[in-house]
């Protein structure tokens, strides 16, 4: 990655931090780095089953979040959908394979005939492929509630459309400390400068849909911006704070909005 891209960055970082979201939100006592957006789309309801969804910038660490919560056994994995075939080191734990292109079907109506046929309640395209939340993977109780899932920002936004009126969707934004060193992350997993550029800049996108967040946390490399006596670090603290908000929301019944 060249210096002049880097410096790009940077100038971004300082004309647009990303904690510049945050203004207006409600900082939660007992979650340092996690804040309430009071003008989120969201109503809960009581009784309704819960769905939690994770949005945020390509490297702010989402999977990571997810997966201390999935070890806690508080909340169970629901898969999406997807046309591409799999690939040599997956299995069906995360993605449903959806059925290959028949000789006769035309893309357009391939993709329609799959829509239709998996039921998906949202979906989107991303190169080339058709991605998508069957709703059996929601409304099956073997799955068990609550539910939790990494999402797009438009795929909640869909979801609320669809099934916001039976279900409690409950949303979080993982924001990165910043822009440079969600690309660090980045091309520490090889990818090269066209793709990081074009997930960057769906970040960007993601940050604009304010009213399909709930709440963001900040998942910073070190836990001492939040917590000096904290010993481990800045995402070992994001998974920390995250699990005990998700246990405080379930335990509770409902939001926690301070």
């Amino acid at each position: 990655m060249d210096d002049n891209y880097i410096s790009q960055v940077r100038i971004l970082d300082q004309e647009a931090p990303l904690n510049s979201v945050l203004e207006g939100k409600i900082a939660l006592k007992d979650y340092p780095n996690i804040y309430y957006n009071p003008v989120n789309d969201f109503t809960w309801k009581d009784g309704n089953p819960i769905v939690i969804l994770i949005i945020g910038h390509p490297g702010a660490g989402k999977n990571s979040v997810i997966k201390k919560i999935l070890d806690d056994g508080d909340v169970n994995f629901f898969r999406s959908a997807t046309s591409r075939t799999k690939r040599d080191n997956e299995t069906d734990d995360f993605y449903h394979f959806m059925r290959a292109r028949k000789e006769d079907e035309e893309e357009k109506e391939y993709f329609k005939n799959l829509i239709k046929e998996y039921d998906l309640i949202e979906y989107d395209y991303h190169y080339g492929f058709l991605y998508g939340i069957p709703r059996s993977e929601i409304e099956d109780p073997q799955n068990g509630y609550p539910l939790i899932k990494d999402l797009e920002s438009q795929g909640v936004k869909n979801l609320q459309e669809s099934i916001g009126q039976d279900y409690n969707l409950i949303s979080f934004f993982v924001l990165p400390e910043n822009r440079e060193k969600m690309m660090v992350r980045m091309l520490d997993k090889s990818q090269k400068r066209r793709k990081i550029q074009q997930r960057i800049d769906e970040g960007e996108v993601k940050l604009r849909m304010e009213k399909q967040v709930m709440y963001y946390i900040q998942n910073f490399e070190s836990a001492e911006t939040f917590d000096p006596s904290f010993r481990g670090s800045g995402l070992e603290y994001s998974q920390s704070t995250m699990s005990k908000i998700v246990k405080a929301i379930l335990s509770k019944g409902g939001i926690i909005t301070e």
